[in-house]
């Protein structure tokens, strides 16, 4: 995914609004004044005195960051720039500074605000598979990670007996031939294990029966599988470890793969009903036992969660969840309705859109590249030209004009240049797809 960081986008509006802009040094050290010189000025055409007078002068360097001032003089013989405000810190060496047309800030906000302005053109793509099912449900809140959704999956079962998968149909816990742990798999450590049906009234993924886990208050526990098909000093495979689990509490429950050396886990649950999670990990030298499984961290209260569908194989990619594109829907007001009943327990995966991620350092980032990026430049310009001309009264207005209309139809060309097609907002209206 492409990306643009503020202080590049910051430089390119530069470029667009500022005569000969270009990132310029200082050619002396800083002393604990307000006066930055570059004899570099002169010879680049700046050599009347007060020609840059006006302009914002910005300087993010060690011991000045973010420093943002107007210039008040400017010698153009000596290249010295003499900045409103407080004195700078001292520094040595060169440091780069920028001149603008525009306050950096108002740079800044101007992008952001753009990324509102221009979200139905350019905006960030999201997958969300929080969602799921239950008996009888037809409408579902939009999730906060998705602004707009534009299409809808429905997870299809994933089967557990195929000969890639290590536990074979262990993993999808309907044997109890030990009533306190599922066949194929370890005793549990400082966890309750139990068999679960769905007519005790609790979650199952697939099948008829699913693992239901106690864990006991400020207790951690773990609960593993062992691969006793691996020889001893079996390593650099890499195998991949995965499983539904379905909890309320969220960044306690993790799984994991250890090969006796290290062990390597996923991220945790993240609370929200059934997620499935997964772990890839190279065994190390010497690999004394390959062991997959869960691991529970110590929670201040009892907890208790349920799992299903356990994978385990010899690849360093998971099982990828199967996907059926659902049709016949519609959003109102950020709710999803369906005018049918879906199976039960199963993920539903939206995917959709949210505006870009606003910047606020330099270093940030914002999910848009070229040729793209060439529209929220516009449109930001655009935002500037306007906001300047609204601080003008009277005939000072109007030499903002044409600068207005020229950017008004350069945000109309950059976005027809890169076919950009006018999205509709699914959070607001109610139709079919």
């Amino acid at each position: 995914m492409a990306t643009t960081t503020l202080q590049t986008a910051r430089r390119e509006i530069g470029k667009y609004t500022t005569p000969w802009f270009r990132v310029r040094a200082t050619t002396t050290n800083i002393s604990g004044s307000a006066t930055v010189i570059d004899t570099s000025l002169e010879g680049e055409g700046y050599h009347e005195d007060d020609a840059l007078n006006g302009f914002w002068f910005y300087l993010n360097s060690t011991n000045n960051a973010g420093v943002e001032r107007l210039v008040e003089d400017h010698a153009g013989s000596a290249g010295s720039l003499t900045i409103r405000g407080a004195t700078l810190v001292a520094e040595t060496d060169s440091r780069d500074f920028e001149l603008h047309r525009f306050s950096p800030t108002d740079v800044m906000d101007a992008l952001n605000w753009s990324m509102n302005s221009e979200y139905q053109y350019i905006w960030k793509e999201v997958s969300d598979e929080t969602l799921t099912t239950h008996a009888n449900q037809t409408s579902f809140s939009v999730p906060s990670s998705i602004h707009d959704v534009d299409e809808i999956y429905l997870e299809r079962p994933l089967g557990v007996d195929f000969d890639e998968n290590i536990l074979k149909d262990y993993g999808d816990f309907e044997g109890w031939d030990v009533s306190t742990y599922p066949n194929g798999s370890d005793a549990a450590t400082n966890l309750t294990l139990s068999k679960a049906s769905e007519s005790d009234n609790v979650p199952v993924k697939y099948g008829d029966y699913g693992c239901k886990v106690v864990v006991a208050a400020t207790t951690a526990g773990t609960h593993y599988w062992t691969d006793q098909t691996t020889p001893a000093n079996f390593s650099d495979v890499k195998t991949t470890y995965s499983e539904w689990i379905y909890a309320s509490v969220a960044d306690k429950i993790r799984i994991a793969i250890k090969d006796g050396t290290d062990s390597t886990y996923s991220d945790y649950h993240a609370g929200g009903g059934w997620e499935r999670l997964a772990v890839t990990k190279t065994t190390e030298s010497p690999c004394t036992a390959l062991q997959a499984g869960i691991d529970v961290a110590s929670t201040a209260a009892a907890a208790t969660f349920w799992r299903d569908n356990a994978i385990w194989t010899r690849t360093d990619r998971k099982c990828e969840h199967r996907w059926e594109k659902l049709y016949n829907w519609r959003v109102d007001n950020s709710v999803i309705r369906f005018p049918y009943n879906l199976p039960e327990d199963r993920a539903l995966r939206l995917v959709g859109r949210i505006p870009l991620t606003a910047l606020s350092s330099d270093t940030g980032t914002t999910e848009v590249g070229e040729p793209e990026i060439q529209i929220l430049y516009a449109s930001a310009i655009l935002y500037l030209y306007r906001q300047e001309r609204a601080r003008h009264t009277g005939k000072d207005r109007n030499q903002f004009d044409d600068d207005v209309m020229f950017w008004e139809g350069e945000l109309e060309k950059m976005r027809r240049m890169n076919r950009m097609s006018k999205r509709m907002a699914s959070g607001v209206d109610s139709y079919w797809r």
